[in-house]
């Protein structure tokens, strides 16, 4: 039995490649060809994907379609068929040029897959710049993904996605999630890390105003996860596409290494200042990290893990009299009390305001 194809996805990607409605009927709906390529060049489609005819029509013209293009048949179908989309990831790898991968490197590749397309759907559900919690709508996304058969030519992988589902918790919620929206902001956040981030000069990305200007594409999980992708898969070079109905994203990263990692940290770091929360502090803890290029000045960085477990470390810069203080406890494994104002970050809680600081 053939897989039941979508008509709107089938129409929409001949849409976007140039192709015109050139005579429609009570039966069917016939399109030409690009001008750019050969007008006299026409498909015929039915006008509805409702039965088993329809269906089979549709199937030979994605066929034609497949040898037009010059496009893998079996992609073409997998992004056609009723609500998916296709993601694909192609390592480019001497290791990896037969079809083969590494078993471990394969199982990292999968994992910060999987890290990238969950923070995706949270950050798309909620819109926050960290992901905290993993929303409902975020593993159901998570759960409608499925992979593909992997081709040759490098190691390529493919993720079906699905598309124009709802995917809303509550139905009495004031607005809804749904997957095509997720979808878009995956291809968006890889053009702007791979092409903007990777690519262009620090002087022209590393400000402030850059990053509130692409708030809306900024996700620090989301960032890690394609640094991470890259790092752990252990490839140089990754060729990322979206394909469907509403996605023909195609993205090359070119060659990614130690510069582009950093140059990706560094905006990271940037875009956690900027997007931090401001939170009161009145804690105790145990030093645990001491560092001072000069004890006897202001800048000695001072690291305290907090009594209660799961919170988060408080990195604090200290005077000198108080730098002492901090030095005294830690070889006497003895608790301080910090109180002020604290930046929160991903990582830990970073003192712009110290009010108090004394051991006991």
């Amino acid at each position: 039995m053939l897989a039941p194809l979508s008509l709107r996805a089938v129409i929409q990607f001949l849409y976007k490649k140039g192709w015109t409605d050139y005579k429609v009927t009570d039966r069917f709906h016939k399109m030409s060809g690009p001008e750019s390529i050969s007008s006299s060049v026409k498909v015929t489609l039915p006008l509805t994907d409702s039965n088993e005819f329809d269906n089979s029509l549709l199937h030979e013209v994605v066929d034609f379609i497949s040898e037009f293009y010059e496009f893998p048949a079996g992609e073409l179908i997998s992004s056609f068929i009723k609500n998916s989309a296709i993601f694909s990831t192609q390592l480019i790898d001497e290791s990896t040029t037969y079809g083969n991968v590494p078993f471990l490197k394969y199982e990292h590749h999968l994992q910060e897959l999987k890290n990238l397309l969950l923070n995706n759907a949270s950050f798309g559900v909620s819109g926050k710049h960290y992901v905290k919690d993993i929303p409902e709508e975020a593993n159901t996304y998570l759960n409608l993904c499925s992979f593909l058969q992997t081709e040759r030519g490098s190691f390529i992988s493919k993720v079906q996605l699905p598309t124009a589902v709802d995917l809303s918790v509550n139905l009495f919620d004031e607005y809804s999630v749904h997957s095509d929206s997720i979808n878009n902001k995956l291809g968006s956040i890889l053009r702007f890390v791979v092409d903007d981030i990777y690519k262009l000069p620090a002087s022209d990305i590393y400000s402030v105003q850059h990053v509130t200007q692409n708030a809306q594409l900024i996700n620090i999980d989301v960032f890690e996860n394609i640094n991470n992708i890259f790092k752990r898969t252990g490839v140089s070079e990754i060729n990322f596409a979206l394909l469907g109905a509403d996605f023909d994203l195609k993205i090359e990263s070119g060659t990614v290494g130690v510069d582009e990692f950093k140059q990706l940290d560094n905006y990271i770091d940037l875009a956690s200042t900027v997007f931090a929360n401001h939170v009161e502090i009145d804690s105790r803890g145990r030093v645990i990290q001491l560092r001072s290029s000069n004890a006897k000045g202001s800048k000695n960085l001072v690291v305290i893990s907090r009594l209660q477990s799961g919170l988060k470390p408080i990195h604090v810069e200290l005077e000198s009299n108080q730098y002492d203080l901090a030095i005294t406890a830690h070889k006497a494994k003895s608790n301080v009390f910090i109180k002020g104002t604290a930046l929160e970050t991903k990582q830990y809680l970073r003192i712009v305001r110290l009010i108090d600081f004394h051991v006991g």
